[in-house]
């Protein structure tokens, strides 16, 4: 996790900054979590951050609302597992105003309306192929426009969250709000990555669209200059789209080939087992109280 503080973290003060005292170093500072309901209770995470890196987190505890050092390892896991969720605002950020406009209908409908029109006035001009492809790119306008609504709805929720919990280090975070955040979270992960993949699957649509609408012996003749130059437009972006979402992913990287980085993007629980698998490793190497911390010496 790239280190930027995380929503509704401050500088540990009082008795928080007094139980992580004797594991800081002399080049680390603290900061603590708000308050996070976990059975009934309510505890923090403390975590040193080395000044001068300003990297993620490197030893952390959990204590409660008084500043006891709790060493059950169950709530440890809870604890840590909630702070790594606030991490994903944090990673799933950048493209926060892009989805919030991506729903607006006039993003979509005059493209639709355009991409109609000229199917119906070259049908009967075309090869059942060119017609099939045809088909597939007008479907794919239809289900870019309702996930751009969902995630424009979804973003909306996400960022409510935020601010609900950039302002609650004198509040508590209950439960029933800390399972709100995470399953809104894990909702607008799942729709962008569905988002991305409904892009990038549209391939040959876009490639039969394109060859048919600069074919001049199927347009040729016909008055649909201004539809023709908006659905190309669009075609033209979203194929530069996909090409910076394979250039910007280092997980792409890691498959042999475009159809198994997509088929991997579509399992569900892809989130909650990436966090699940990320808290076992922190409450390992991280934790103050493990034997396996990386960052104490032994």
């Amino acid at each position: 996790m790239a280190r930027k503080r995380l929503p509704g973290f401050q500088p540990a003060d009082g008795v928080f900054e007094e139980v992580i005292k004797p594991y800081r170093s002399w080049y680390e500072r603290s900061e603590m979590s708000p308050l996070f309901e976990v059975n009934q209770q309510y505890y923090r995470v403390i975590t040193t951050i080395q000044y001068w890196r300003n990297v993620s987190g490197r030893k952390m505890l959990v204590c409660d609302e008084k500043g006891k050092l709790i060493d059950d390892e169950n709530i440890t896991y809870e604890c840590l597992n909630i702070l790594i969720y606030l991490a994903r605002f944090i990673d799933f950020q950048h493209n926060d105003d892009f989805y919030i406009k991506g729903g607006e209908a006039v993003r979509h409908e005059p493209t639709i309306n355009a991409m109609n029109t000229v199917k119906a006035s070259i049908d009967s001009k075309c090869t059942e192929y060119q017609l099939q492809g045809i088909e597939k790119h007008r479907s794919y306008l239809y289900e870019h426009y309702r996930l751009s609504v969902e995630l424009m709805n979804i973003t909306k929720q996400k960022l409510s969250d935020r601010e609900i919990i950039e302002n609650s280090m004198n509040k508590k975070l209950t439960s029933g709000f800390i399972q709100e955040f995470i399953q809104h979270l894990i909702t607008f992960i799942d729709l962008s990555e569905h988002f991305e993949v409904n892009l990038i699957e549209n391939r040959e649509g876009r490639k039969i669209t394109k060859e048919v609408l600069t074919d001049q012996t199927i347009m040729g003749g016909l008055d649909l200059n201004k539809e023709i130059k908006l659905i190309i437009g669009e075609i033209n972006g979203s194929q530069e789209a996909v090409s910076r979402a394979i250039e910007n992913n280092p997980e792409y990287k890691q498959f042999d080939s475009e159809e198994e980085w997509i088929a991997s993007k579509k399992k569900s629980g892809n989130e909650k087992k990436y966090v699940a698998d990320f808290t076992d490793t922190m409450v390992k190497e991280n934790w103050v109280l493990s034997p396996h911390c990386i960052y104490l010496k032994k």
